[in-house]
């Protein structure tokens, strides 16, 4: 098959254009052609609805000829090339796999509202940009042939939010490599890492850390913004991880901490409890008191051994090979 893909700046080293790259692999191996179709220098610098424009001819011109467009985004790379597909007769498959509409409004307001209740109980109107978004993301979800969720859990708030077509949502987990070697750390540092947004709490983690270095000596926080390879021996030499998010679909944060054995603290409100339940220590990471707590109670040497057998028994391992099975079987299901 002649397949497109459609993703954001392939200067990314990590989040959707990293996903495509290793899925392009994996298709070419089977001897599929691909093309990917990522944003470019004019994309970036043009405003909303602009840059929609152009990504729409680029991907449409891609799409003559090929058998289906594969979108690793929803608004700005999904919208377009949705509407690419739609013209020209073709199928087409978006992954979902953030909510950027819940993303703006936090970023926007500072109403540090969770996923699970934004939809029901944001404060704020909506902006005229999060109205545009949000009608879009429906014409996606309507106009898509298959919707690859990573969780069952977003499945379930997008429902009625969107009026989701439910027979053409899927859930094609993310991978999860095998364990890698577990060193043990010689200081305690907690590694927090992720992009600079209100909705990570980065102030709050800060604040924290400031009162439990006092009575708890050898306990630190590292935040650096590093490269992927860089915060994947960062986290192989922690102590262990905490995702202070308010709210985080399936979070690569935390699926790093599992693969190289380290102790973990991360948000209840998340879908990653379907695989990694019992884990770690999951909490509502806004309330400080439970936040402090569940740091401190990681520097207790019992509690910490505790939860690092229990990480160190977790086999499951999900390679790029399976991602790309799941996705080829759907996308034989559109183009049959």
């Amino acid at each position: 098959m002649h397949i497109v893909f459609a993703t954001g700046p392939a200067t990314e080293t990590g989040g959707n254009a990293k996903y495509a790259q290793e899925l392009s692999v994996q298709f070419k191996g089977k001897g599929h052609t691909v093309l990917i179709v990522s944003y470019g220098v004019l994309e970036k610098i043009l405003p909303a609805g602009l840059r929609h424009v152009v990504f729409f001819m680029r991907v449409f011109f891609s799409l003559i000829g090929s058998d289906i467009v594969v979108s690793f985004d929803t608004f700005s790379v999904g919208v377009p090339a949705c509407v690419a597909a739609h013209v020209l007769g073709k199928p087409s498959i978006v992954r979902i796999g953030g909510d950027f509409l819940w993303e703006h409004y936090v970023e926007r307001t500072g109403d540090l509202i969770k996923l699970s209740q934004f939809y029901a109980n944001h404060h704020t109107p909506f902006s005229f940009r999060e109205k545009c978004i949000y009608r879009g993301t429906k014409y996606l979800l309507k106009k898509t042939s298959i919707l690859a969720f990573n969780t069952h859990w977003q499945i379930g708030l997008w429902k009625d939010a969107y009026d989701l077509p439910l027979q053409n949502a899927r859930v094609i987990e993310n991978v999860f490599p095998a364990k890698k070697v577990n060193h043990t750390p010689h200081e305690k540092v907690f590694v927090a890492a992720g992009r600079p947004i209100k909705l990570k709490q980065d102030s709050l983690l800060r604040e924290l850390f400031s009162e439990i270095e006092r009575d708890h000596p050898g306990a630190s926080l590292d935040q650096r913004s590093l490269t992927r390879g860089e915060h994947q021996v960062r986290v192989e030499n922690s102590y262990a991880v905490v995702l202070a998010s308010v709210s985080d679909i399936s979070p690569n944060a935390i699926i790093d901490a599992v693969v190289y054995g380290k102790p973990f603290i991360c948000t209840e409100d998340t879908g990653i409890t379907e695989r990694i339940s019992g884990l770690g220590i999951f909490i509502d990471t806004q309330n400080k008191e439970a936040l402090t707590k569940a740091i401190i109670s990681l520097l207790n040497p019992k509690i910490y051994e505790e939860y690092k057998s229990k990480i160190a028994h977790f086999s499951y391992v999900r390679n790029w090979e399976q991602v790309a099975d799941d996705f080829l079987t759907n996308i034989n299901v559109c183009v049959s």
